[in-house]
């Protein structure tokens, strides 16, 4: 082997452990201690991955597989829970602790299955909708706040029309019926 194919071997194996600690859930600091690839290098060695992947069907496809089976053990888990939570309101005295352990347990199960999604990118995704949401929200509280000044300060009415219309590319009316101006 000459000099370049052993540098690209080399390569492949530093991408090969990297990809395979952080799917074992390593950190950065971990990964470095154990191989002392820096994390930069990691980081472009992710990112390569997640490129790659996200341009293979069968990776995609597979991807989902595995979520929707990760979802599914989840929702096995609570619903052997609740199944403890019946028997322990059957006994008679109920048994309030069997009760009380089981509602924590599926507390930290439904944990572990968002801390799952978060890591997938799937709940960030769909974060993204509440978020956009709640700024088109503060963007109306805003915008008539901003129509209430300019009923109250006709000196600003126009500047205030001007800036909304440039944001916006609407117009918005600010002037009240019966006004003479």
């Amino acid at each position: 082997m000459n000099e370049l194919e052993l540098l690209a071997e080399k390569e492949s194996e530093d991408a090969a452990t990297v990809v395979k600690l952080i799917s074992q859930g390593k950190t950065s600091a971990q990964i470095h201690a154990m191989t002392n690839i820096p994390p930069k290098r990691q980081r472009e060695i992710k990112s390569q991955w997640e490129a790659l992947l996200s341009n293979d069907r069968w990776a995609a496809h597979r991807s989902k597989l595995l979520i929707g089976a990760a979802d599914e053990h989840y929702q096995s888990i609570i619903n052997g829970l609740y199944e403890v939570i019946d028997d322990a309101e059957q006994q008679s005295p109920v048994d309030y602790k069997t009760k009380k352990e089981a509602l924590r347990e599926i507390a930290n199960v439904e944990k572990m299955r968002i801390d799952f999604f978060q890591k997938a990118g799937i709940i960030g995704q769909q974060s993204l909708g509440d978020d956009l949401a709640k700024m088109h929200e503060e963007k109306e509280r805003i915008t008539e706040m901003l129509k209430r000044i300019a009923q109250k300060h006709p000196e600003f009415r126009k500047v205030i029309a001007t800036e909304m219309e440039i944001m916006n590319g609407e117009v918005i009316v600010t002037r009240t019926v019966g006004e003479n101006e």
